[in-house]
């Protein structure tokens, strides 16, 4: 505690108050993350919007082993269609059957179709576009359709077709006819691929190859049996030229179609929604990244096809896209990159991702916020707010790794706790035993069970994969045998099928795919462990561990303990014996913008609490703490309300205990201060509430401070403060503080509160030359401006809010007071309360470009009510009666220095409001003796 001097009476009182040392506060979860490129906010409960997609895998690029793992990660439930090529290499021979003309494909040119027609029906679709294999016309093909030597030209197909649109019409009709004759139902034709970059399907000029697919296009669409097909456009590989080839084509076209591997997110983006402005079907059937992924869904692509497969993040995109909704999108188009928020209403989990452009992406930094719920992020948490640095590149090959991401969320009753870099023991649900290298089976060893030993066998340091160890999804971790030089889990001969075996391996200096894992919350504790290669998930089988399938909703609650893991400190033991109560009552006292739970915590002092909070009556349990040690908590992250509370103990190995009895409580409804950041050395708040706020960066106070002893140094260009959203959802506030700004670039803040670009509530001191208040909320900014302030001086600033009127005739009356005196006051159409900041920014704006405030704040204060102007001269003047000396020896009051409260039971302002703590000003103290009561000034 800060030495400070107290004028002191002695009294004598009637009764003690219990006393309650604060163990740990809502906002103990509050960061102060560096300003992010792109927040992307989001409601849990949010209608959302559907964006279902019509996903499948590409054989263009027919690779068995890539199609088959996208199988195990998007499942056959979401693969409704494919792409196959066809070759424009031999030509096809005409024939008479019955009266019709058949065409008929060459020996190689069925072989290569047979195999993709293989994959394709492997993925369980039915219904495919059929596309060029434009490698065909420029390299020597074998027997078998395949390229003999890529290198070598052979120009046998560009001799057949190139300018020449009838025969690229008969062997689309062939390839089609037997495509179908096979099973598969063509709905899409794409005559090119790539046309912008050649591929020999012109001679000359790109103009030329534009002449050549219209005269295709319309061969097909006069041939009857091929005019129900859709007519794709040309799927360009560079999407600044997609809208070209569209627009000369659009009058034969059904589909637009383009590929993201060179262009802006502008063209992207804006070929997708001219195409579904044009009520034709929007494609892009090669994609490279969930970031295309997304963007396209979101301006009309319905129908999406995966080149290459990566997958985890891949696969639980295409699943979330068609069982639930999304509900959080943002994108920076300057870094190439894109971040949303899905809903999955079937599973009810919800997942955070981040995608960006293959090639052409920079390092972004994605801000996730949670808007009306505290949630929890990969585990950590609780929080509104979750940052992550997305890395790119400098070009095409040139340090891009084709980056995306996901990021689970969870809340509830039942959440996880933060997995976090560690060595670990992993212990089996349905056995206890411990995931083992079992020894004495070769330079390999398989992955086995066995009890507890001593064994490093049963160690594992469990590591993220680096962005140097991970092309594409950066969602895994990586398992490695403690104190084993680079031996890593590895599924053995990168197995796929269900059965597959773990083993650990030498990985040789580089984290393999078959050695990267995720983690899925299985609940209670326990998790399950994926491989990142087939989406098989570890199985305990008595003593042998197998990949299987990943447990599904309906299988037994037996059985899924097969699969179900938990993380363990080393020295924990396997025991699952749970903590039992001795008293199960919860105690609760109600605060002003808080409320603090206490119970009789158990005798093992290794027992940790988690809380939950609900609505009141609503039986809608959040996890709101976890790990709590000793026997409080302050819940100073809510809104004004009634809640219901509850306590589970969990003991050292993470086994859960039964929750303790339900305590309700509720705010107490008074007008008064509820946070006060005085900035003497830290950023505590001096209220009852505790509500602290976060620095981000070095924090630096200064002895050029206005009230107290310092004030916060905000010179630096990388500081500012955090604080919670508990503050500011109020339609009827006052915040005030000392500010001494030094001037320099407009458009610094004060404070913005928010979430996001988009939804906003800010204070300027110049926006070049104007002070301006500023509120939006997702439409046009609504302003109240004043003189610039004035610079290098103290000023106090007071903005208070009222909200007059109910319904429609509603408004927000907005009021700027600078040294007490009124110089601005306007009615507003938005309320606070509409906007919900979850973000609370001192000195910092939402927007990555402006600048942070350059100068010294002090004394920031929060209240729950509006401040007339008599109060807010009374609250401005506090630093003077501060200062007076209230020693009076003839009343028995007598000024000493005393710095142990540790007997303090209960404080009171002059008023005899409860506080907790003490105030600047005077204080009435009551002593847990029962008999001694001080009137304090700080």
């Amino acid at each position: 505690m800060n030495k400070f001097t107290k004028t002191i009476i002695v009294l004598s009182a009637s009764q003690a108050i219990v006393s309650n040392a604060i163990a740990q506060t809502g906002t103990d979860y509050l960061n102060a993350y560096k300003i992010s490129h792109c927040t992307v906010p989001f409601e849990v409960n949010a209608e959302g919007k559907a964006l279902h997609v019509t996903w499948g895998m590409d054989t263009a690029w027919d690779w068995d082993y890539n199609v088959y793992r996208g199988i195990a990660h998007i499942g056959t439930d979401h693969l409704k269609t494919g792409r196959i090529s066809f070759q424009p290499l031999d030509l096809v021979t005409e024939k008479t059957v019955g009266g019709k003309t058949v065409y008929e494909l060459s020996a190689r040119q069925k072989a290569r179709l047979d195999y993709r027609i293989k994959l394709i029906k492997a993925t369980g679709a039915t219904e495919v576009n059929i596309n060029c294999d434009h490698e065909a016309l420029f390299v020597k093909v074998g027997s078998n359709g395949f390229a003999v030597n890529p290198t070598q030209d052979d120009f046998t197909g560009k001799n057949n077709y190139v300018g020449k649109p009838e025969e690229w019409y008969k062997v689309i009709k062939a390839s089609v006819q037997y495509c179908e004759k096979k099973g598969l139902k063509v709905v899409s034709i794409s005559p090119f691929n790539e046309p912008d970059f050649g591929w020999q399907q012109y001679n000359g000029k790109e103009s030329n190859g534009m002449k050549d697919f219209l005269a295709i296009a319309k061969l097909i669409k006069n041939d009857p049996e091929l005019s129900m097909i859709r007519v794709c456009g040309g799927n360009t590989l560079n999407c600044d030229r997609a809208l070209p080839w569209y627009n000369y084509l659009k009058d034969y076209l059904d589909e637009g179609n383009t590929h993201q591997l060179a262009g802006s997110f502008d063209t992207y983006a804006g070929f997708f929604s001219q195409v579904k402005n044009d009520g034709k079907v929007a494609t892009a059937d090669e994609l490279h990244n969930i970031g295309e992924a997304i963007v396209g869904a979101e301006y009309g692509m319905t129908n999406g096809i995966w080149w290459g497969f990566e997958g985890h993040a891949r696969g639980q995109l295409c699943k979330d896209s068609n069982e639930g909704v999304r509900i959080g999108y943002a994108e920076h188009r300057g870094t190439w990159t894109v971040g949303a928020v899905y809903r999955n209403d079937k599973t009810n989990e919800m997942h955070a991702y981040i995608g960006s452009s293959e090639r052409q992406a920079n390092d972004a930094t994605y801000s996730f916020i949670s808007k009306n719920k505290d949630v929890y992020f990969d585990g950590f948490g609780p929080c509104r707010e979750y940052s992550y640095d997305m890395p790119g590149g400098n070009g095409y090959q040139k340090g891009q790794i084709n980056a995306e991401k996901l990021i689970n969320i969870y809340y509830g009753e039942d959440v996880p706790q933060e997995f976090v870099n560690g060595t670990y023991q992993i212990m089996n649900y349905s056995n206890g035993k411990l995931l083992t290298a079992v020894s004495g089976s070769g330079s390999f060893p398989e992955i086995g069970i066995l009890n507890r030993n001593t064994s490093k066998n049963q160690k594992w340091t469990v590591t993220p994969v680096s962005r140097e160890d991970s092309d594409f999804d950066i969602s895994y971790w990586s398992f490695k045998l403690n104190n084993e030089n680079g031996r890593y889990i590895n599924v053995l001969n990168k197995d796929l099928n269900s059965g597959a075996k773990a083993i650990v391996y030498n990985h040789e200096g580089k984290v393999f795919n078959e050695e990267k894992w995720h983690l899925k919350y299985a609940g209670e504790g326990y998790w399950y462990i994926i491989s990142g290669l087939s989406n098989k998930a570890l199985r305990c089988n008595t003593t042998t561990v197998t990949l299987e399938e990943v447990p599904t909703a309906d299988m037994t609650y037996s059985k899924r303990k097969q699969y179900m893991w938990r993380f363990m400190p080393l020295d924990a033991t396997t025991s699952k014996v749970a903590p039992a109560w001795t008293n199960k009552t919860v105690k609760a006292e109600g605060f002003s913008s808080s409320i603090r739970i206490t119970w009789t915590p158990l005798e093992n002092n290794t027992i940790t609490y988690n809380v939950l909070r609900s609505v009141a009556g609503q039986n809608d349990f959040n996890t709101i703490a976890r790990s709590v040690k000793g026997n409080t908590y302050t819940d100073n992250t809510l809104d004004p309300g009634k809640y219901d509370y509850k306590v589970v103990p969990v003991t050292y190995n993470g086994t859960r205990g039964e929750a303790s009895d339900i305590v309700t409580c509720n705010t107490v409804e008074e007008n008064t201060l509820i946070a006060q950041y005085q900035f003497d050395g830290t950023c505590d708040d001096n209220s009852v509430n505790k509500i602290g706020a976060k620095v981000f960066g070095t924090a630096a106070y200064t002895n050029a401070h206005k009230s107290g002893e310092k004030a916060l140094n905000m010179s630096s260009k990388n500081t500012f403060v955090r604080v919670s959203h508990s503050l500011t959802n109020r339609d009827n506030m006052t915040i005030m503080a000392w500010v001494r700004w030094s001037g320099g670039n407009a458009w610094q803040r004060i404070f913005d509160f928010g979430n996001g670009t988009s939804n906003y509530i800010f204070l300027t001191p110049s926006n070049g030359s104007q002070m301006r208040f500023v509120m939006k909320d997702g439409g046009d900014e609504q302003i109240l401006s004043t003189s610039t302030l004035n610079a290098n001086v103290w000023k106090h600033i007071a903005i208070s809010f009222n909200k007059v009127g109910e319904g429609a005739a509603a408004k927000e009356v907005v009021t700027l007071y600078i040294d007490g005196k009124k110089v601005g006051t306007k009615d507003f159409t938005i309320f606070p309360s509409q906007i919900a900041p979850a973000i609370n920014y001192i000195g910092r704006s939402m927007f990555v470009g402006d600048p942070n405030f350059n100068g010294y704040i002090d004394d920031v204060r929060f209240y729950n009510y509006t401040l007339s102007e008599e109060k807010i001269n009374e609250a401005m003047s506090d630093i003077d009666v501060m200062s007076k000396d209230l020693t009076n020896t003839s009343t028995g009051i007598s000024t000493v220095n005393d710095d142990n409260d540790a007997t303090i039971s209960a404080i009171y302002t002059i008023g005899g409001t409860k506080t907790g703590s003490l105030q600047k000003g005077i204080n009435i103290v009551k002593y847990s003796d029962g008999k001694t009561v001080k009137i304090i000034k700080r």
